[in-house]
């Protein structure tokens, strides 16, 4: 038999297992229930946050992109980056290679901010803004780029965020 202070352990152990493998699934996507069904057009942030709301729960910065076909509806979500606690580095011909490779006129990026706060930054706003200019370039349309957090999101195109010429 067990003395109870063992149990407390071995119950903080088995949630701290869990904790791990949900984080484990989160990033590699596969425990993803997506609320827009291939029928559905993406036509919100809203609808961006509902589809990514996972992210919310990771620890460190992750970079997806969304990609969606003439009806903006999402052919795939794809993981592009996995960075630490508080950066991601991107480069945005990676970025843009999943919708080259899948013919996607259509893309939205979306990060997560573990930190809670879904304010972007100004790098945030760097990194929109030369998505925008790289996918004209290749006829892709970049519609949104959604910063999800504990606390919300922010669309950068609501705000005219890096979507200005």
């Amino acid at each position: 038999m067990n003395r109870p202070d063992t149990d407390g352990a071995l119950l903080r152990a088995l949630e701290q297992n869990n904790q791990v493998l949900r984080e484990i699934a989160l990033r590699c996507g596969s425990l993803r229930s997506p609320t827009v069904t291939e029928s559905e057009s993406m036509c919100s942030p809203e609808d961006v946050f509902a589809e990514c709301i996972d992210m919310t729960e990771l620890k460190q910065e992750q970079v997806r992109v969304l990609l969606l076909n003439v009806k903006k509806q999402l052919i795939r979500s794809v993981t592009v980056y996995q960075g630490t606690v508080d950066l991601v580095k991107v480069r945005v011909a990676e970025l843009l290679l999943p919708a080259v490779i899948e013919n996607a006129p259509y893309l939205i990026m979306v990060h997560n901010h573990p930190s809670g706060d879904c304010e972007p930054s100004a790098c945030d706003i760097r990194v929109t803004r030369q998505l925008r200019r790289a996918a004209a370039l290749l006829d892709i349309e970049l519609l949104d780029h959604v910063v999800v957090a504990t606390n919300g999101f922010v669309s950068l195109h609501r705000r005219g965020l890096g979507f200005d010429s």
